[in-house]
């Protein structure tokens, strides 16, 4: 074999770009590693991880994953804390570790040029990014393979015929069968990249049977060390709930290469970019596979077969087996993908003597005699590359870019959901935790204890009991004031809803916020007697409004306020439609709305029957302490259409409710703040077009309105002023537009408020004279620059 291929470190240049494509690979692994909160599995990770090793063999005998990761990580987490940066930093280095692996595979298999080329590939890969940041098994796993791999090649492709050779051949064979032994310990996965290097390995021995059984008897040995786990794996994998969804093939494929390419913050990038991307990987790996100067390398056959099997057996398993949350199991076909990918991006095609294709080598001085067709060639080589290499890098840091700073693609927010309950929730309130599996993650971030709302875990077994869910709900609705539901993984631990439909009957829902994929829902409790104040309201042709309840009438932000209706109707209903409650303040802002169906369906109503309606609002904390008014109304469910009454009108002004002062000013953690800021008088702000709030993104045109939330906090010394002035600044900073209102919009001036009160200021700014473009406001207090907001694009 070549020594160029054997020690790809040889040359020094190449040496010092490898070194630099790690020290990339370092950065990009561990930038904002402890940003993000730990989501479901990691908590899990956590906290099997800090039981004994005895106990985490135990414990995963009944899990999904084999213990060799969790030890691993015990004995890490014992060096290194218990952090969230410490707990994924294991991870963060092994993806430091598989680029370095990526590197060595590519230098042998085909050049040092190859190698680099793929390892930068890997580098930047938001796939392997985003799970080299994650306190889980996945990373280990595609290191082991690709390590496995690793030494399958040495051990398949070297001819041992000197006593160093023999003894490097004994060495490989153990490292390999220490790694193999090690992959089956640590995922279930890990044995289809056992079948991807064997059946490389046959392929490549096929024509030397001695060396062939040598090798399969080789594979007997981590298997023999496996027998003792084999019987909890086989019940584990045949026994574990399988979800499959249906799709296409089409929107397989495209799923998959995503995935591969751009991780799971690829949504963040057009679909246009990963279409070009896709035809240039298939044109160009078409041209290369059939033109590959690897043909003639002694290492051809293993090479060829292991990276073909190693991208597409784990592909097409998880096509099979096609659901969303398997699409991580696609990492340890990731190296492949890079080393693909770097084979094509360095291959050129160059006319020889008739016999073939070889490589240019730029710096040879044949390569300035070169005739006009070839240089054309070169050319069109250069540019195909260079295209291939554009499609390739831009959309990978497109996707970093939201990977590290776009909330939609972060992981599930136990931490703000944990501080948000710390925040509002007394002793006298109760927090379900639905799906057990959250119970780690939340215990990491939530201190329970004395003063603390008590915390249960539900159902407390699969498949659910019934009887004894709803008894327990029971108690812990007649023990508490509020409910804070964590909802997650809900169709595995509770497919029929039991849970969520109990307490939508029995309280007054008020909240269902979202954060990642984990929903918040809270609930009151109700009042122990409900007087009904009669209307007489008519809403379309046929509803009927005839009584209404509220308790309390006077309550402070962050307190549920409970609403009871009284329908009727006076003909059966086609349609079904949902009731829309806001509290609105003297400027009309909301401070607290809730739309929701009725707990019957309006088509399920009978003429002439009352039915009764429970509906909560939180109002929001930050709200002043004002009166506000509360209204009520309902839409058509389909189509969004208000009902109205005889006169016009389509809501129905209910009562005057009273938002009083906190006896204590709410900690910043109740405030869930789109953007944070560091200033000691504006502390954040929430910016969207007027009524977006669920959609923040949503495009800004000429003539739209803005809302704006300001978060203000009382300093030490008092403003002079008690008015805000918001300046819109075009991109040459002249001021296009501005506002002059009181700090809170309201009648609620900074003299008023307690020291470290937290205020919510709600603003509607009106873009009518503003011309598409890219805007900053500038927000001013008592002639001095608080805060800016950047990047307002308005649209044509």
């Amino acid at each position: 074999m070549d020594k160029k291929q054997i020690r790809p470190f040889a040359h020094s240049p190449i040496r010092l770009f490898a070194y630099s494509l790690i020290l990339l690979a370092m950065a990009l692994r561990f930038y904002r590693l402890g940003a993000q909160s730990l989501w479901s599995d990691e908590g899990n990770s956590l906290a099997l991880a800090q039981a004994s090793f005895a106990e985490i063999a135990a414990r995963t005998a009944f899990d999904i994953h084999p213990p060799f990761y969790y030890w691993l990580l015990k004995i890490w987490l014992t060096l290194f804390g218990t952090s969230e940066f410490a707990a994924r930093s294991l991870s963060a280095m092994l993806g430091v570790l598989l680029v370095a692996i990526i590197y060595r595979l590519g230098a042998r298999l085909f050049s040092p040029k190859v190698g680099v080329t793929a390892a930068f590939i890997a580098a930047i890969s938001p796939f392997q990014v985003y799970y080299a940041q994650e306190a889980r098994m996945y990373m280990l796993l595609t290191v082991l393979g690709a390590a496995a791999a690793s030494y399958g090649l040495r051990i398949t492709s070297y001819e041992f015929k000197t006593r160093n050779s023999k003894l490097e051949t004994r060495s490989s064979k153990l490292a390999y069968i220490i790694i193999v032994t090690l992959g089956l310990y640590t995922h279930y996965a890990f044995p289809v990249m056992l079948v991807v290097i064997n059946l490389a390995a046959i392929v490549a021995l096929w024509s030397n049977k001695r060396r062939l059984l040598v090798w399969l008897g080789l594979q007997l040995i981590p298997l023999a060390l496996y027998l003792p786990w084999l019987p909890i794996a086989w019940r584990q994998i045949t026994t574990w709930p399988s979800l499959m969804i249906d799709a296409s093939p089409a929107q397989i494929a495209l799923t998959l290469l995503r995935q591969l390419s751009l991780g799971p913050s690829g949504a963040a990038v057009s679909d246009w970019w990963l279409m070009v991307f896709g035809v240039l990987v298939i044109c160009h790996l078409s041209f290369v596979i059939c033109h590959s100067p690897i043909r003639h390398s002694p290492i051809r056959p293993f090479a060829h077969s292991l990276i073909l099997l190693w991208l597409l057996i784990p592909a097409a398993l998880t096509a099979l087996l096609f659901r969303p949350a398997y699409l991580k199991f696609l990492l340890i076909a990731s190296p492949a993908f890079s080393l693909v990918l770097g084979w094509g991006l360095t291959f050129q095609k160059q006319s020889t003597d008739g016999h073939g294709w070889t490589q240019i080598k730029s710096n040879k001085l044949k390569n300035l005699c070169l005739s006009a067709p070839v240089c054309a060639q070169k050319i069109s080589f250069f540019i195909f590359h260079f295209s291939f290499f554009i499609a390739l890098t831009v959309p990978s840091l497109l996707s970093l870019n939201a990977l590290y700073h776009n909330p939609a693609f972060q992981r599930d927010n136990y931490k703000g959901i944990a501080a948000f309950i710390q925040a509002l929730a007394t002793e006298d309130d109760a927090i379900i935790i639905h799906a057990p599996g959250q119970q780690e993650v939340f215990g990491y971030y939530y201190q329970s204890g004395p003063g603390q709302a008590r915390v249960y875990p539900l159902p407390r077994q699969r498949p659910l009991d019934t009887a004894a869910t709803i008894s327990e709900l029971e108690g812990i609705l007649a023990n508490s004031k509020r409910i804070y539901a964590i909802y997650w993984a809900t169709e595995e631990a509770d497919p029929e809803g039991l849970i969520e439909t109990w307490l939508a009957q029995h309280t007054f829902k008020a909240s269902d916020v979202w954060f990642g994929n984990v929903r918040l829902l809270s609930y009151a409790a109700p009042a122990a007697e409900t007087t009904f104040t009669p209307v007489d309201f008519w809403l379309g042709a046929h509803i009927h409004l005839t009584g209404y309840a509220l308790s309390p009438e006077k309550l402070s932000p962050g307190e549920i306020l409970q609403v009871s209706l009284r329908w009727e109707t006076d003909a059966p209903l086609k349609e079904d439609y949902t009731v829309f409650l806001q509290l609105l303040d003297e400027a009309n802002h909301l401070v607290g709305q809730r739309d929701a169906p009725s707990l019957s369906s309006a088509r399920e109503w009978s003429p002439g029957q009352a039915v009764e309606d429970q509906h909560g609002l939180l109002l929001l904390p930050g709200t002043p302490p004002t009166p506000q008014r509360l209204i009520v109304g309902l839409y058509n469910s389909a189509t969004g259409k208000r009902l109205t009454a005889p006169g016009g009108q389509d809501y129905l002004e209910l009562a005057e409710v009273e938002a009083l002062k906190n006896t204590s000013p709410l900690p910043v953690e109740a405030f869930q703040m789109q953007h944070q800021l560091s200033g000691p008088l504006l502390l954040g702000y929430d910016l969207y077009k007027l009524g977006y709030a669920s959609d923040p993104d949503a495009p800004l045109h000429p003539g739209d309105p803005l809302h704006l939330n300001l978060y203000w906090q009382k300093p030490s010394s008092q403003p002079e002023g008690d008015a805000v002035e918001l300046r819109l600044l075009n991109s040459a900073g002249d001021v296009v537009a501005m506002w002059k209102r009181p700090i809170a919009d309201v009648n609620y001036p900074p003299q008023n408020w307690a020291d470290g009160e937290i205020v919510r200021g709600q603003f509607d700014l009106f873009l009518s004279d503003v011309s598409p473009g890219k805007y900053r406001l500038v927000v001013i207090l008592d002639g001095k620059q608080v805060g800016v907001i950047q990047k307002i694009e308005v649209e044509g």
